[in-house]
């Protein structure tokens, strides 16, 4: 077995380990087809065994937009919406709302 590969799975051992896992703005940045597949190793092991968070300022329907793999959104999708509970707000959010009241005095 490789370095890399024993470095990979150590690396995704990070994150499929926790009891909870928040994905922060997770819209922010597109993954490329790399990245998605890891994702994906990230989110099927999780699946069933572990919670996540995901913070986002956008729709769900946006949401696929980010995924490099039309097959691979799909799936991650699916996993992420069986037995979800969602939380919708229409509030400010807090990093707007503490630099307006930085900037308002």
């Amino acid at each position: 077995m490789s370095s890399t590969y024993n470095s990979f799975q150590q690396k995704l051992g990070y994150y499929v380990s926790p009891d909870l896992l928040i994905l922060d703005e997770l819209e922010l940045k597109k993954l490329n087809q790399n990245s998605v597949g890891d994702f994906y190793e990230i989110i099927s092991r999780r699946y069933k065994n572990g919670s996540v968070v995901i913070t986002s300022n956008e729709v769900f329907e946006e949401w696929g937009r980010i995924f490099y793999d039309v097959v691979l959104e799909t799936t991650i999708l699916s996993r992420f919406i069986y037995h979800a509970h969602y939380q919708l707000t229409t509030s400010i959010s807090c990093h707007l709302l503490n630099n307006l009241t930085t900037y308002l005095g």
